[in-house]
């Protein structure tokens, strides 16, 4: 289990219309992508990752669950 911000902001995008503002749903996402794309260092408990190209993930993310 990982936390990111790109993440957690399109998920809560992808979903402001269908739950209220102070719900947080959860999910699991599989995400599949190149490894030099994404730093599993950016925390010292691996609890955070950072991706490479920020904008593209959060676009993919939020376009595929809007989608789904």
């Amino acid at each position: 289990m990982v936390r990111d911000k790109v993440l957690t902001s399109a998920v809560r995008q992808a979903y402001r219309n269908c739950i209220p503002a102070s719900a947080y749903p959860v999910l699991i996402l599989f995400l599949e992508l190149p490894y030099d794309e994404v730093d599993v260092n950016a925390h010292p408990a691996k609890t955070e990752i950072r991706f490479r190209e920020q904008n593209i993930v959060h676009k993919l993310v939020l376009e595929s669950i809007e989608k789904a």
